[in-house]
This record gives structure tokens, sequence and C-alpha cells, in this order.
């Protein structure tokens, strides 16, 4: 099913989904903050909705500020929101399974007057990541809201992105205005 599905599926659009299974989230295998997950099968059928239909809500995000994450656990989950103040050239890092990955670092402020060390993973570093350099390298500093990093613990916090992470830059928020 995810061999299916992958391609149809983007970023805020909204789908009509039948012949799934609607069951409670398991949150020990997953970050995301929703009661329930759909299972697909291969009987499964997606269909894109057309229309911009404003009472169907959009991506929900709860934006911690940057000075929350001292005190917060390694591996928690959180939302964010801030100013790319720098980022760094992508490079390759290896895997303690042998594999390879991308990595890009940046540094991400808020209006606590906090800032954190940022660290893209694999795809993320491509064209979210070179959109995000080409920006701060013409003097502009983007704004960036992050969905669901990880909280990590490399020479002091830091967040890191995951498989399940969001990014938006420059989003059309009311956060986002105020920043």
């Amino acid at each position: 099913a995810v061999d299916q599905f992958y391609d149809l599926i983007e970023v805020d659009k909204v789908y009509l989904v039948s012949r799934g299974s609607l069951k409670p989230a398991n949150k020990r295998f997953s970050p995301l903050n929703n009661d329930y997950e759909i299972n697909l099968e291969p009987s499964s059928s997606i269909e894109v909705c057309s229309g911009d239909d404003s009472s169907i809500p959009k991506q929900q995000f709860n934006f911690r500020q940057i000075s929350e994450i001292a005190n917060m656990d390694k591996d928690t989950t959180v939302d964010l929101l801030g100013v790319v103040t720098s980022v760094r050239p992508s490079f390759t890092v290896m895997l303690k399974n042998g594999g390879e990955t991308q990595k890009r670092v940046l540094q991400l402020k808020d209006m606590s007057g906090c800032s954190v060390e940022m660290t893209f993973w694999g795809n993320f570093c491509d064209a979210e990541g070179q959109q995000l350099q080409s920006l701060c390298d013409s003097g502009l500093n983007p704004i960036l809201a992050l969905k669901s990093g990880r909280v990590g613990e490399f020479n002091g916090k830091t967040v890191g992105t995951t498989s399940s992470s969001l990014l938006k830059i420059n989003p059309d928020f009311p956060e986002a205005e105020r920043l």
C-alpha cells in the first residue's frame, strides 16, 4: 500500500480515503499528536478532493518557545517557529549501520531571544535546506515552521528532523507575522 499511494499523497492537500481501517493511534510508534490512524490496504482507494473548502481544518501546530527546549527530555517531539539566522552547506555522514545520509545544520531563533542548533537529515537537506541556504546567502532571514522535530543532546540541546517532520518556509501564519 505504501508503494501504491506514496507518489499520490502531498502535504496540504485533502483526500477522500475509502476502504481503509480507522484505529486508535499507537502512541508508542508515532510521535504525532493524533488520536486515530488510518491503515491502508492494496484494496484501499485515495482520491484528491478538488476545491477550496475552508471548513476543512488545516495542519495544526503546537509551537513551543526555543527557551523551553533546555528543560525538555531527549527524544521529545516539538513544533517550533523561528527565524533562520544561518545555514551551513549539507554534507554526507556515515550511519552506524554502514549507510550514508545527508546532514545540514542551521540556527533558529525565536521571540524568546534564544536560538537552537537544528539539524536537517536526509531529503530535508535538499529542497528545503537548499532554499533556506539560498535565502540566507541573499541576506534574508526566512521564517521556518517545524512540525514534529526531535529534541536531541549533542553539545547541549539540539533539534533534528525525523521522517515524520514537516517544514514550512515563510508560512502564512499569524504567529509568523508577529515574529
